[in-house]
Formats: structure tokens, C-alpha cells, sequence
């Protein structure tokens, strides 16, 4: 069995119960992110500031937005879920896309799959389960 993806050690829910449980204050700005700020609810009028809340996604790469998204996680086997929040997405696609130096040389060897017109998928596999 392979080991479940995590996009950043330490932000994900081993279960539906610890999502129940932790995501108050893991996924706000009680101990989650300094820059949270959920924009989608409330009766407030006029801007509010940019929405900046955490993603969500299970072992299948489903987004999680809601409780039904999490117990389908839950049933379906897709847990851990993790999650990413916007800053930390440029940063990661960087890392998946820096070649060490002998994935450089293989390329120049072969050819990339760019050059040759197909998608790229092998760095995505990296950041994307």
C-alpha cells in the first residue's frame, strides 16, 4: 500500500472525526492561518477584504468544501484529507518543477514530452495525488 499524499507535512485529517473535531481551529484563524478570512458567508455588505481559506482535497483529489464532501471521504476509503491554503500553492508547484540535476540530464537525453507536444503529467504527480 503506498503512502497517502500530504501536499504539506502536518495539514490533514486522519479521519472524518478529527475533521469534526479540529477543523474550527486548524482551518481558521485560531491557529490556522494569520490571513484567514472567509468572505463566502454572512450578512455583511460591501468588501470584506480578499477570501483567503484553506483547500481542501481527499485521496481521490476531490475537493472537500462541506460536511457531505468529507463523509463521502469518509466512506469511499479517501481519508487522510489534506489541505493547502492559498499561499503555499505557488511555492509547491516551484518545488514540483525544479529538475535535480539528473532528471535534467535524462531530459536533454530524450527529449521532453513538451517538446514532443504531450502534457507534462510526471511533475504534477508529484504535488497532485
Amino acid at each position: 500500500m503506498s503512502k497517502p499524499f500530504e501536499a504539506v507535512y502536518g495539514q490533514s485529517f486522519i479521519s472524518h472525526m478529527e475533521w469534526v473535531n479540529k477543523a474550527s481551529s486548524w482551518l481558521t484563524d485560531r491557529g490556522g492561518h494569520p490571513e484567514y478570512n472567509n468572505t463566502e458567508h454572512g450578512n455583511a455588505k460591501g468588501w470584506r477584504g480578499p477570501h483567503f481559506t484553506a483547500l481542501c482535497f481527499d485521496q481521490k483529489g476531490r475537493r472537500c468544501r462541506n460536511g457531505g464532501d468529507f463523509a463521502r471521504a469518509e466512506d469511499e476509503k479517501a481519508f487522510p484529507v489534506w489541505w493547502v491554503w492559498p499561499d503555499q500553492i505557488a511555492p509547491l508547484l516551484m518545488a514540483a518543477n525544479a529538475q535535480s540535476p539528473d532528471e535534467e540530464a535524462q531530459s536533454a537525453d530524450t527529449g521532453s514530452q513538451q517538446e514532443r507536444g504531450q502534457p507534462d503529467t510526471e511533475d504534477l504527480s508529484k504535488v497532485m495525488p
